[in-house]
């Protein structure tokens, strides 16, 4: 943005106003302008397609508002900027409506996950009970408060069934007179209207579970084994574990513009939070898992008003037979038998290990004193030996001294080896 000019309502004249000859600071105002908007305390507010800025009210200095500050500017940009009763800026964008606390910058951000149909906002007014009315790409839709828009109780959106001239409305094309009444320009034409004028439905609707879909196939008749002869009468429904594909139909009893009529389904055990549905009246569950859930559904007519007591369905799912109680039960006991026979194993082994131990001990002893029986066995050999050979070199010696004597006899022998006569002749 090089330029934009500002025009004197009184002298009826227009400025031309340079940005580059403005003394800002070093912030660069970037993107095509879609609008400038000058608050009450006279700061001038621009909103291009590259972000929000804000110039102050002597020129001196120029603030962007950061994407950490705003989240949904960095995919998204600025169509249109109001204030509110509270001197908080209303920023509309193409992601959705921002509104921004001028003293401390703390942005409160508005999307299609709040319930707006369409994440473009094209202007935002608002009425005296501080409800926001915002055009869309999709309607007119009114977003109502509590506590100074602490909190957002409601989203009601209109459409082109309610009379409104298209369901596609321009940017910026938006006035609200002294009085109250709010102009919206279309591609079609302008809708006008007083929002003290609107007559809502506030009849609360029932809402029913009227079909359940298995596997693809319609369960509905009474001789379905799974049902009571009413679906709405159904309080559980049983299934085996291979058919957890289920459809699940629902319906509010509105019948005043039934297409407006809103749904929020839960599935607990399975989903984490309630889940909007716009109006399909069906919502699916694929593979889920062996356990018991319980199905809720909440509903309000065409014109937001809810029913906060939900139909619900107890949705069990039987386990396989080989995951079911009994199965559990008949796998402990095999484990329990395995540890026992584990068990029976080891001591059986420890027994028999302490048993060749004590028999190796044995053996052992036994092997030790053969080993010292034989040694004394040889030992007495070696000592007799040495006795004999000691004997026999004597005995030679006394026969070679006495060989010539012929006095030499038995008895003279037995003398002189030192034996008696009795072993002498044991000895020959």
């Amino acid at each position: 943005m090089k330029e934009f000019f500002v025009y004197d309502k009184n002298g009826e004249s227009i400025t031309k106003i340079n940005i580059s000859a403005v003394p800002l600071d070093t912030t660069k105002i970037l993107g095509w302008c879609n609008h400038i908007y000058i608050d009450t305390k006279d700061n001038l507010w621009i909103g291009t397609t590259e972000g929000l800025y804000q110039i102050s009210n002597n020129l001196s200095k120029t603030r962007k508002i950061t994407v950490e500050e705003c989240p949904i500017l960095k995919n998204s940009f600025v169509l249109f900027l109001g204030e509110n009763s509270k001197n908080e800026l209303l920023i509309c964008t193409s992601g959705g409506l921002c509104i921004m606390d001028l003293k401390e910058y703390n942005i409160k951000t508005f999307t299609i996950e709040n319930g707006l149909p369409e994440g473009f906002i094209f202007s935002v007014l608002e009425d005296k009970n501080q409800n926001l009315w915002v055009s869309s790409s999709r309607g007119i839709s009114r977003l109502t408060f509590s506590g100074d828009y602490s909190k957002l109780v409601n989203v009601l959106n209109f459409s082109s069934v309610d009379g409104l001239q298209s369901d596609f409305f321009i940017e910026r094309a938006s006035y609200k007179t002294k009085d109250g009444m709010m102009f919206f320009g279309g591609v079609n034409g302008i809708n006008y209207f007083h929002p003290d004028s609107f007559t809502f439905n506030k009849i609360i609707p029932k809402i029913e579970i009227d079909e359940i879909i298995i596997q693809g196939k319609r369960k509905i008749k009474s001789s379905s084994s799974y049902y009571s002869k009413r679906i709405s009468d159904t309080r559980e429904i049983e299934l085996p574990y291979w058919q957890n594909f289920i459809t699940l139909k629902y319906i509010a009893f509105n019948y005043i513009k039934s297409s407006k009529n809103k749904y929020s389904v839960f599935l607990q055990g399975f989903d984490e939070d309630w889940k909007p549905d716009e109006g399909s009246r069906s919502t699916t569950y694929m593979n889920l898992k062996p356990g018991k859930y319980i199905f809720m559904v909440k509903g309000s007519n065409n014109d937001g008003i809810w029913n906060e007591i939900p139909a619900t369905l107890n949705i069990k799912i039987n386990p396989p037979y080989y995951g079911n109680f009994w199965a559990y039960l008949f796998y402990f006991f095999i484990f329990t038998l395995l540890l026992y026979y584990i068990r029976i194993v080891i001591i059986t082994r420890e027994r028999l290990k302490t048993e060749i131990e004590q028999i190796n001990r044995e053996l052992e002893k036994d092997n030790k004193k053969s080993e010292n029986k034989i040694l004394d066995y040889f030992e007495r050999k070696l000592t007799l030996n040495s006795y004999d050979e000691k004997f026999l070199e004597k005995l030679i010696q006394v026969i070679e001294m006495n060989f010539s004597n012929s006095d030499f006899n038995v008895l003279t022998l037995s003398k002189d080896v030192g034996i008696k006569p009795g072993r002498t002749a044991q000895k020959n």
